[in-house]
């Protein structure tokens, strides 16, 4: 067996070894989720908190034996996605830790654990997580430099989006402020991304890892390439909405904004290749059906 397989058995497992701790060193129920100024708004008991955690774990560890399958004819390929899949899971683990790890913390010093070094945890876990995946690119893309460096941008890009979402809510944490700002600017922040992703999309070659990875964009370039030519002006458009509508709606109708915003750029590309596929079978195949001239 590989030495991959072994680490995803292990960090699928390792969590059962907690259970004992989670049941006899934390009380009964610890925050799981704070407000943008620092209220709890949600408790759970630690059992609880543990299941949901190793139920994404198990979840994560059962993709490594379908990521296997699916590329079984590229075992390089294979073998670099089981390895995302095993820091993912590392990730999840590390995020399971540190929530238990500071209610441990808030039952010694008798009251909940500032939500403040939660952030800094969860933040600093975020960047290791996307550091590791900056790392990976090159081997998810052999042969495809450019596939990598386009990805990489996107990675960069997401790393600038999270700092500015933590950083807004570690200021309204530690100084103050109204929790709608920190919507706002996540949902401006998440526009500009969506902006940097536009740009980018029509430079993506076909592959298994990035972009709209669709039976009818995989099995033809030219398809590929109009679906992501169209993808990236809807995402550029897309984008540059979303990030002024926060400064012009109510929240209520923002959160509705989004998500139809959301809608529109993932499923407008699926929608488009599909069209081109049957527009291209359409054209293979004359109206009158295939020639049976040659039947006796």
């Amino acid at each position: 067996m590989k030495r991959c397989a072994w680490v995803v058995i292990v960090l699928t497992l390792f969590p059962i070894l907690l259970v004992p701790a989670v049941q006899t060193l934390l009380p009964e129920r610890i925050p799981t989720r704070w407000g943008a100024g620092g209220q709890i708004e949600a408790w759970s008991s630690p059992f609880g908190v543990w299941l949901s955690f190793q139920a994404m774990i198990f979840v994560v560890g059962l993709l490594y034996p379908a990521a296997r399958w699916i590329l079984r004819g590229r075992q390089d390929t294979a073998e670099t996605a089981g390895w995302i899949l095993a820091v993912v899971q590392g990730l999840l683990l590390l995020m399971m830790l540190s929530l238990l790890g500071c209610a441990w913390y808030g039952t010694v010093h008798a009251g909940p654990v500032a939500p403040g070094l939660l952030i800094a945890t969860i933040a600093i876990l975020n960047g290791i997580f996307l550091w590791g995946l900056w790392l990976f690119m090159p081997l998810l893309f052999p042969g495809q430099p450019g596939n990598a460096a386009v990805t990489r941008r996107i990675l960069l890009a997401t790393g600038v989006f999270l700092l500015v979402t933590f950083g807004a809510i570690a200021k309204n944490v530690w100084i103050g402020g109204e929790a709608g700002d920190v919507l706002r600017i996540s949902y401006s922040g998440m526009g500009w991304l969506f902006l940097v992703i536009g740009n980018v999309l029509p430079k993506l070659k076909s592959n298994m890892w990035a972009g709209f990875r669709l039976k009818w964009t995989l099995n033809d370039p030219d398809i590929w390439y109009r679906t992501h030519r169209l993808a990236g002006k809807l995402w550029v458009v897309g984008g540059l909405l979303l990030a002024f509508a926060p400064f012009l709606l109510p929240l209520r109708v923002l959160r509705l904004f989004f998500w139809l915003d959301l809608a529109v750029l993932s499923l407008l590309p699926v929608i488009y290749a599909w069209r081109l596929a049957r527009e291209q079978l359409f054209t293979a195949v004359p109206p009158d059906g295939p020639d049976r001239s040659s039947r006796v």
